[in-house]
C-alpha cells in the first residue's frame, strides 16, 4: 500500500511550507512529503530541491495561474509518482501529533473501497446553502443541503475525484473558494464514500484555534483530545519572518504556544 503525502505552495507560503516539513518530519518520520511548485521563487525551488522533496510544475501548466488551480491540477505533478492513497495538508497548516500514525489506522478501516476519502466537514459552512456563494451553488447544481467539506486536509482514493479536478478547474466560476466547490462537487458528482474526520482533532480552523490548549509532554489538544493538525485560517496575524536571504511572513495566532512552536520549527529546519 503506497501512501503519498502532499502539500504545495507559491512563494508567499515558503515559510509556512518549511514549518510544515519540519513538524513532518518530526512527528512522521520515516515518511516523505512532497511539495508542489505553485509559483515558488527560484531560491526557494533550490532549497526544497536540494531537501529531495520538490515537485516542479509540470510543462503542461501555464505560469502564473491561481495556486488553487494548480492544487486543483496536482493529479499532474504526481504523473510520474506510483500511489493508492493521496494524502492532501495544506500548507498553511502544521502538525502536532502523530499525524501518519493516525492516517494509516484511517486508512486500515476504509482500504477495501475502491472510491473513497476521509474529510471533515466545513467548519463555518456544514452545507452548500451556507458555505458557497450564489453562483457556484447555481453552476454546480447540488442540492443546497448537502454536506460542505473542508479540503484543507484529506485522505482520498479515487483516481477519478482527482482526473476530473484537473479537467473541470479552469472552467467553474472564480467565486469564493472555488477550488474547494469543485472538489465538493466531485464527491457528490460520482458519490465518493465519505469517512468522516473530527474537525477539533484532524483540522483545527477558525474559532476553534482559540481553543488550543498546550500540555505538559508538547503535545496539543481540545476539551483533553488531542490534535493533529493546526491549521491557520479564519482570524489570523502575519509576523513577518527573516532568515538569512530568506524574508517572508507566516500566519500565525495570538496564542503564545502554538507562535514559539511554529518559530521552533522554523528555526530547526534552517540550522539542520
Amino acid at each position: 500500500m503506497n501512501i503519498i503525502y502532499i502539500t504545495g505552495a507559491d512563494y508567499n507560503y515558503f515559510f509556512s511550507t518549511i514549518i510544515l516539513l519540519q513538524a513532518f518530519k518530526e512527528y512522521c518520520p520515516n515518511r516523505k512529503l512532497w511539495v508542489c511548485d505553485f509559483g515558488l521563487n527560484k531560491d526557494q525551488q533550490n532549497l526544497l530541491s536540494q531537501a529531495g522533496c520538490l515537485l516542479r510544475k509540470p510543462d503542461t501548466l501555464q505560469e502564473s495561474m491561481h495556486p488553487w488551480i494548480y492544487k486543483s491540477s496536482m493529479i499532474h505533478y504526481l504523473k510520474n509518482i506510483t500511489f493508492d492513497f493521496i494524502v492532501w495538508l495544506d500548507s498553511d497548516a502544521f502538525i502536532v501529533g502523530p499525524f501518519a500514525d493516525e492516517v494509516e489506522n484511517v486508512i486500515s478501516e476504509f482500504s477495501l473501497y475502491k472510491d473513497s476519502i476521509a474529510i471533515c466537514q466545513g467548519k463555518k459552512g456544514k452545507n452548500w446553502n451556507i458555505a458557497s456563494p450564489k453562483e457556484n451553488i447555481k453552476y454546480f447544481n447540488i442540492p443546497p443541503g448537502y454536506p460542505y467539506y473542508n479540503s484543507g486536509i484529506w485522505i482520498i482514493r479515487s483516481q477519478k475525484v482527482l482526473e476530473e479536478w484537473a479537467k473541470q478547474i479552469e472552467a467553474v466560476p472564480k467565486k469564493g473558494m472555488f477550488e474547494q466547490d469543485t472538489f465538493n462537487y466531485l464527491l457528490y458528482k460520482y458519490n465518493i464514500d465519505i469517512y468522516p474526520l473530527k474537525n477539533d482533532k484532524w483540522n483545527v480552523t477558525h474559532d476553534s484555534l482559540n481553543m488550543l490548549q498546550i500540555n505538559e509532554d508538547g503535545s496539543f489538544s481540545i476539551n483533553k483530545e488531542q490534535v493533529l493538525i493546526v491549521h491557520l485560517t479564519g482570524k489570523f496575524d502575519l509576523l513577518k519572518i527573516s532568515i538569512g536571504s530568506y524574508i517572508g511572513v507566516i500566519r500565525t495566532i495570538d496564542n503564545l504556544h502554538v507562535k514559539k512552536r511554529q518559530i521552533q520549527l522554523l528555526q530547526r529546519w534552517m540550522s539542520a
